[in-house]
């Protein structure tokens, strides 16, 4: 029999589930035959997001180039579970810049009669290749189906609105306004020196997390809904993300600020997590010659894990000495860097 197991009060899914639910589009993007009036096209905007424009504070209302859609026409009644995406699945909508109109093709008209009614479901950035998303063979709002790279490198953002529900053509003057959200931890990794030993440098960094999750979307049930929560395979895997840097140098004294060594987007289940740091530093032999002595640290417990939770952005100061290594965690009530961080724990490891 086929269980669904729950964790720390997180939906757990069986493995398969995936490969069920994950059907393409036609390549119609939806197989609606609504009667619209070319009087009324369909048009999208993105509201502002708190975020600026860099790598550490990820994708934003401004810099969001790509969006996948979903609608859902449903005649004059509310969208149930059991409708499927008929009007628009995973509709590819661009701009070229954060103040250019967003635009799609086949162009899109709101129907006929006023009273008929569509919900809009939508992610970004656009899918292409790197996840899985749910086909119009699938009933109820779209699943995404999300492994985060390896690598640091290549890990981005991803953004889920918040659904727009049962919407008409006299609804916010006919234009569709999502509103996005973040749905991964944003794990950023900051350096700096507890001593004044010179000569300190980072050889390897990675931390542990979970290797996939389902992002399912669903009919919000008030206005604090945002629609969307995540699930994980039973039983869950973990995977090693690996930081871009190889030679890092750690600052030379305490005086000198911290600095930001990786940016990890992550999925929001720290339960599990760990570090692995390998860094080098100078040392003399009796004979007053110079040697590199190396310190390895494995499956290094990292405080405060239960803040991994959905858009939220956590940060862990590494304070690192010839004798041991400090680990501070914080958070930040929005991803945008010029915010006040707020220290939860701190752990050393000697």
């Amino acid at each position: 029999m086929n269980k669904t197991q729950s964790i720390s009060g997180t939906r757990h899914l069986p493995v398969f589930i995936a490969c069920l639910l994950l059907t393409a589009c036609n390549a119609g993007n939806g197989t609606s035959e609504v009667l619209q009036t070319e009087e009324l096209p369909i048009g999208f905007s993105t509201a502002p997001a708190e975020t600026r424009q860099t790598r550490n504070d990820g994708l934003t209302a401004d810099n969001l180039s790509a969006i996948g859609v979903y609608a859902y026409y449903t005649g004059s009644r509310n969208m149930q579970k059991t409708d499927t995406p008929n009007f628009m699945c995973n509709q590819k909508v661009t701009r070229t810049e954060g103040s250019s109109t967003w635009t799609y093709s086949p162009l899109k008209y709101w129907p006929n009669n006023p009273a008929d009614k569509l919900s809009f479901f939508a992610y970004g950035p656009y899918n292409t290749g790197s996840f899985n998303v749910s086909g119009n063979a699938q009933s109820g709002p779209p699943v995404i189906e999300y492994t985060p790279p390896r690598s640091e490198s290549a890990q981005t953002d991803l953004l889920a609105a918040v659904p727009l529900m049962n919407q008409t053509s006299a609804s916010d003057n006919s234009l569709v306004k999502f509103r996005f959200h973040h749905t991964l931890t944003r794990i950023a990794i900051y350096v700096k020196s507890d001593d004044n030993t010179t000569g300190k440098q980072i050889t390897a960094f990675s931390i542990r997390g979970m290797k996939n999750g389902i992002l399912t979307c669903h009919i919000p049930e008030d206005s604090k809904d945002k629609g969307f929560g995540w699930s994980y395979p039973a039983p869950a895997e973990t995977e090693t993300f690996t930081a871009t840097a190889t030679r890092f140098d750690i600052p030379d004294n305490t005086a000198a600020p911290k600095e930001l060594l990786a940016t990890f987007y992550l999925l929001p289940y720290g339960t599990e997590s760990v570090f692995n740091l390998t860094y080098t530093y100078q040392a003399y032999n009796s004979d007053n010659t110079d040697i590199t002595q190396t310190i390895v640290l494995s499956n290094q417990t990292l405080p405060s894990t239960e803040m991994w939770t959905e858009g939220a952005s956590i940060s862990y100061t590494l304070g690192i000495s010839r004798k041991k290594v400090t680990v501070t965690a914080g958070s930040l009530p929005t991803w945008n860097t010029g915010s006040t961080e707020t220290v939860s724990e701190t752990v050393v490891i000697n």
